[in-house]
Order: C-alpha cells, then sequence, then structure tokens
C-alpha cells in the first residue's frame, strides 16, 4: 500500500490526549483507521505497573480481561520491549504457527476478531514505558513495511502525548488560577502565545529565566541567547502554536516532536518541549485568550524536592525514614545522608531497609524511580 502523510487532523487529536478527559481512545480511533485496522490499544506502565490504559474497537471487559490475565504472557508485548521504541509487525518477530496455536490467540483475540498487530513498546520517560499496539482481523492480511513505517512516523507524538499527559495529570484535578495550577506541575513550565511571549510560568520557570543563562525573556518574548538557538525557539513556538486551533490551516507543518536545545554558560543544556494548547484544553479556559502554547523546560541539573511529611503519609514511614527517602531521591548517597543527620551509616542502612519493605521496592534505585513517579512529587511541588 502507499504510505498515507501523517495528517494534520491525526496529529491535533494525539495532541487533544494530553489534557482530555476522553485520553487516548479518538487518537486511537483515528490511527486504527489510517493503519486499517479495526481496534487499537494503549498502556502505561511505570516500573513494571499499569497505570493507565486506553483503548478503542473492544469491550470494556475484553480489555480488562487482557490487563488481568494476559498481559504478562503476551508474545508480541515482550517482543517488543525487546526492541525499545521500533514499530514492530507481528508475523516479523513472531513464528505465525506458534502465534495461532497459543492460548492468547484461542482464547482471547479470535474472539475479538484480532489476529494480525502492529506495535511498539517507548520509553517516553525514566521508570515509564508506553505500548501502544492497532489490530486487525485475520481476512485483512498482516501489516507490510508501509505500515511499519507509518507507525513510525506517529510514534514520537503518542510517546510525547504519554509522557505530558502523566506530568500533567495534577492539573487536570486543579484548573483555576493558572499560575496556582502551573505550580502543580513538578519541574518549570510556561504558557506563550504564539510569537512566544511569556504569558505565565511557574515558579521553577521563573528561577531558571531570573538567571538568564541560555534562556532568558527578552522584550517579553521567551528566547535563547544563541541566535541559531533562538531561531529554532521562536520557529518552533510558531508551529506548535498553529496546532492550537481545532482546524490548523492546510500548510501548517506539523508541530515538532522533538526538544528545542538551550545551550547554557554554566550547566548542561535545557531541554524544551513546546506543546499545542488545544481549544479543548482546561488550561486555555484559565489563561488569556492569547494563550496558544505551553513550554516544558528540562534542567536535567536541577535537584527535584519531595516532601519528607508527604512521603511518610503516602508511605507510613517514620520521620527519619521519610528524610532518608526524600534524600535518596534528589541523588544524595547513605554515606552524604548519615553524615548530615549525624548518624552511623549501618543506621542508614536499616532505615533504608524497611523504606524498601514499606514501600514494596526492592533495591534503591527502584525506590528512587517509584518516589519521582508517585503522587508525592505533584503534591510537594504544589504546595
Amino acid at each position: 500500500m502507499a504510505i498515507r502523510p501523517l495528517e494534520h487532523k491525526l496529529v491535533g487529536l494525539i495532541l487533544d490526549c494530553v489534557d482530555s478527559q476522553a485520553g487516548f481512545q479518538p487518537a486511537l480511533a483515528a490511527i486504527a483507521s489510517w493503519m486499517g485496522g479495526h481496534s487499537a490499544h494503549s498502556l502505561f506502565m511505570r516500573d513494571g505497573h499499569l497505570v493507565e490504559t486506553h483503548f478503542h474497537g473492544a469491550t470494556d471487559a475484553s480489555f480488562s480481561n487482557y490487563e488481568v490475565h494476559w498481559r504478562h504472557q503476551d508474545p508480541r508485548l515482550l517482543a517488543a520491549m525487546k526492541n525499545p521504541g521500533k514499530a514492530l509487525s507481528d508475523v516479523d518477530v513472531i513464528e505465525p504457527d506458534d502465534f495461532e496455536a497459543s492460548s492468547i490467540y484461542n482464547d482471547l483475540l479470535m474472539l475479538q476478531g484480532v489476529r494480525y498487530t502492529l506495535f511498539a513498546c517507548v520509553s517516553s520517560s525514566p521508570g515509564l514505558m508506553v505500548g501502544h499496539a492497532v489490530m486487525r482481523e485475520k481476512q485483512a492480511g498482516p501489516f507490510g513495511e508501509d505500515h511499519v513505517r507509518m507507525f513510525s512516523e506517529v510514534l514520537p507524538y503518542l510517546q510525547n502525548a504519554a509522557y505530558l499527559r502523566l506530568l500533567l495529570e495534577g492539573m487536570r484535578h486543579e484548573i483555576g488560577d493558572l499560575r496556582r495550577t502551573l505550580d502543580i506541575v513538578p519541574g518549570a513550565v510556561a504558557v506563550l502565545d504564539e510569537a512566544a511571549h511569556l504569558i505565565c510560568a511557574n515558579t521553577a520557570a521563573e528561577q531558571l529565566l531570573f538567571k538568564a543563562d541560555g534562556l532568558q525573556v527578552k522584550s517579553q518574548k521567551l528566547t535563547a541567547d544563541r541566535s541559531g538557538e533562538a531561531q529554532r525557539l521562536t520557529a518552533t513556538v510558531a508551529r506548535s502554536a498553529a496546532f492550537s486551533e481545532a482546524t490548523p490551516h492546510a500548510s501548517s507543518e506539523v508541530p515538532v516532536h522533538s526538544p528545542v536545545k538551550v545551550t547554557r554558560r554554566n550547566g548542561a543544556p535545557l531541554s524544551i518541549l513546546f506543546v499545542p494548547l488545544r481549544p479543548m484544553s482546561p488550561l486555555r479556559g484559565c489563561a488569556p485568550r492569547s494563550a496558544r502554547v505551553l513550554a516544558v523546560i528540562h534542567d536535567p541539573d536541577a535537584a527535584l524536592l519531595l516532601d519528607p511529611q508527604l512521603i511518610a503519609g503516602l508511605h507510613g514511614l517514620t520521620s527519619a525514614e521519610s528524610l532518608l527517602a526524600s534524600a535518596l531521591a534528589q541523588g544524595k548517597t547513605l554515606a552524604e545522608f548519615a553524615e548530615h543527620r549525624g548518624c552511623s551509616e549501618q543506621t542508614a542502612r536499616t532505615h533504608l531497609k524497611r523504606v524498601l519493605e514499606k514501600t514494596g521496592t526492592r533495591r534503591q534505585a527502584e525506590l528512587v524511580r517509584m518516589l519521582l513517579g508517585s503522587a508525592a512529587l505533584h503534591l510537594a511541588n504544589a504546595r
């Protein structure tokens, strides 16, 4: 089949997933149609645990059955996780006769009219793995190379939408005053108009902009010190703003899905992702009418602060245990924590053992990933 170009409407539907109560379902329906499939599924896994699932073309019961009984033995998901970021057609990585003899096919998929699957797993952020699949019946035949290329084209947009949806999840429950809403988001974010004029920024973004190191505000516009980076930033904002309208102009270029890098004199480069504020975005409702783009600014050198009291309440930790958990999440070592607290390193290890037991984690790295992805991070930034 001929490769169909990535359509403006499809990109818009994916962008709507970021803060829509409908989730990914409208976008999955469009992607399935675009690919010649009859159903589609997206699932978000944080450290191996399912946190969100979205689907099109099947009943709640069938997908609930999949999550409970079949996900951990699905050869398609296993193949995707072994090839992260790569679009795959099932016939290319799973022996067809073995698949058709499998329990998941005969007891679940065949009953749903599913034989062939186009799928991928992408890592949207540390600890977060997102799986996407498009499916169709046996009569339609397997997905071919052209389908794989089409799916590869849409994957970066799905990847960013999944990351941003979980990043901004706190905002969906606290839309009111724009500044208060932005301060719920962990990390630096700002709202811009179509010309990159700064409308509002949260505390973390204001602290970055105050330093004026690489990224700054000139004549009320967000810009970069280096001319080439400044030009790319302005152009990327304009492309994103075009997709803040319900029906972008036919000549509009699809938004850039990769972040803009901004070099600093001190520290690693900043990475900025520009997200169109779609017409139904709750942020549009509490922002000035000129708001068009959300800038998500990643500072790799920033220390994330977790509220120890909040961690204690969420996970049933003692004061000392929650202080240790917060310190580890900030990158401190056990020895540094022990020295700061005036206790022995053996005492710190005892605290760590209890923290691991109470949080259901097995290793220090797993604990840190869990803490950084937990509600504690969102709530700590909301205070």
